[in-house]
């Protein structure tokens, strides 16, 4: 079989698909956060509001807790489909990366040579201490989710001091069923924009993928050894890292 062409120009679209995709992660991390800013200040002028009233019953400050809750929960909402995107944006990087990992700086088919891939994962503590540190890189969406069931609760509770009525079951059940809710969309966007299951599971699958596809279609040796070149990324990632931060160690003393 004929080997596939992997040109320049690939490369290069492929580079540059990357780079588009990383701006849009850039962009709509910063339009999460500025939802949330908005609708933070919307609810804290609401609740300064409410505090303002000379005299006040327990059903107004129920419209006001529901009223600051409904303001807190829009932006979780608004955040959902951000972080989906998000998460499927550094799935495609991922597989971008493991494509040109694999087709361009390990084919052995290849004339050219091309290694920032090789050489990114191979310093980055991210592809090389895999699952062994906790990593928050774009982690931003699960802080501002949390952050704002946190702001929730503490309105509630200011509002609940407030109330001659502290038992109002109305209340109760609306801050328990809003909790719930906004639980389950904070853990959905931590699972979605997680590093773990967006960039450093998928990398490995991606990587033996393409390999497997390259030893059918593109003519890699057949007798190569998929899990063999699979742990020699790995080894590679390990030893550089620890080498290069033996060296740094060694000068900044």
């Amino acid at each position: 079989m004929k080997a596939l062409n992997h040109s320049e120009a690939e490369y290069n679209t492929l580079r540059d698909e990357m780079n588009l995709r990383i701006g849009a992660i850039y962009n709509q991390s910063a339009a999460a956060i500025s939802s949330i800013l908005t609708a933070l200040a919307s609810a804290i002028a609401l609740l300064v509001i409410s505090f303002n009233v000379s005299t006040i019953s327990d059903g107004l400050i129920i419209g006001f807790d529901i009223a600051e809750a409904v303001l807190l929960l829009m932006p979780l909402l608004f955040l959902l489909p951000l972080s989906i995107k998000s998460g499927e944006n550094l799935q495609q990087i991922t597989s971008i990366s493991c494509y040109i990992r694999v087709f361009f700086e390990f084919n052995p088919n290849s004339k050219e040579v091309y290694s920032w891939e090789t050489a990114n994962n191979s310093l980055s503590s991210i592809n090389v201490k895999r699952r062994k540190l906790p990593s928050f890189i774009n982690s931003e969406y699960a802080f501002l989710a949390i952050g704002i069931i946190l702001v929730e609760i503490a309105f509630a509770f200011l509002n609940y001091l407030r109330m001659s009525n502290a038992n109002n079951i109305l209340m109760h059940i609306f801050h328990g069923l809003a909790l719930i809710v906004s639980i389950v969309i904070t853990i959905v966007i931590a699972r979605t924009t997680s590093i773990y299951h967006r960039l450093q599971k998928p990398a490995k699958m991606y990587t033996i993928g393409y390999i497997m596809y390259g030893k059918k279609y593109d003519n890699f040796p057949e007798e190569l050894d998929v899990k063999e070149v699979w742990q020699q990324f790995e080894d590679q990632k390990d030893h550089v890292k620890r080498e290069t931060d033996g060296f740094l160690s060694t000068i900044e003393k």
